[in-house]
């Protein structure tokens, strides 16, 4: 791409952001109409209750819980304790209101990054959430301190599942996609991968680590960039293993629920699960040491 266009992401800014007031306005107002969020969801629970994964009964933290989407579903479920952990003390108090709006009862909130974890203080847990949170990790060493997180807090055979943005799959499909012209009603506009050099990639080798810029337009207007993070899929495996975890699945998940058929024309969600969805992978991990 031409560098005038590159230089435009010189503005973005990192994931801490997504405390921004105006975003979470914007977001908020959107989720529940937003195509992509809704579509993302109903194919990870899908993903979930089909790896045979019970909640019921069981103990849930939910890592990155944002809004406490993911958490008020694994409460949904049946468990039988639920906590959500995020950064932002803006998402958490966004987290806590859709509580009290859907009447979603014994959900437990803090605010803290999932790096300072060193001990299990919240206890150990049957089943971890990690929905876009390792992809924030900006570099092998912070990546390697979530896993670890992840691990203190999961029981042994405990089961960690997520979703990240798979850096191989990027690179062979659209790497720019002006979801706008596809996706109407959402808050979200673009999707670049970029490397570490700051120029934008086409369809190239790049460095294991790659950054992603996510583009939003707020409630006023204005424009957001979010800086996140890919990995390549050797790399990510790798890191896994060498934190205590044995791989169970690691690659795109491409069937919707029977819910979100319902919910979404058939052609939207052929275009989500063939084309936007293999840049999604969804991880099924266990705890073995």
């Amino acid at each position: 791409m031409a560098a005038e266009e590159g230089a435009a992401f010189d503005n973005h800014v990192p994931a801490t952001e997504y405390s921004n007031t105006l975003f979470l306005d914007s977001f908020s107002k959107n989720i529940r109409e937003d195509l992509w969020t809704n579509t993302t969801f109903y194919t990870f629970t899908n993903f979930v209750l089909q790896g045979g994964i019970t909640l019921q009964g069981a103990t849930v933290l939910d890592l990155g819980c944002g809004d406490g989407m993911f958490t008020r579903w694994a409460a949904s479920q049946g468990a039988s304790k639920v906590v959500g952990i995020d950064l932002s003390e803006e998402q958490i108090a966004v987290a806590s209101k859709m509580d009290d709006d859907h009447h979603s009862a014994g959900i437990e909130y803090h605010a803290k990054d999932v790096m300072d974890i060193r001990t299990p203080e919240y206890g150990e847990f049957d089943v971890i959430i990690a929905v876009h949170l390792i992809c924030y990790a900006d570099n092998p060493e912070k990546l390697q301190r979530m896993l670890q997180a992840m691990s203190l807090c999961l029981k042994k055979g405990g089961r960690c599942i997520g979703v990240r943005e798979c850096l191989d799959s990027a690179l062979k499909g659209p790497v720019s996609m002006k979801m706008k012209e596809e996706i109407k009603n959402g808050p979200m506009l673009a999707y670049q991968i970029i490397p570490q050099s700051d120029e934008i990639v086409e369809s190239k080798d790049c460095d294991d680590f790659c950054a992603c810029i996510n583009e939003f337009q707020n409630s006023d207007g204005s424009i957001i960039k979010f800086m996140s993070y890919v990995v390549k899929e050797s790399t990510m495996i790798k890191m896994f293993n060498d934190a205590g975890f044995e791989v169970n699945t690691c690659g795109p998940m491409l069937t919707c629920s029977p819910e979100g058929k319902k919910m979404f024309p058939a052609d939207f969600i052929d275009k989500v699960t063939n084309d936007y969805g293999k840049l999604l992978w969804y991880f099924d991990i266990t705890k073995t040491e």
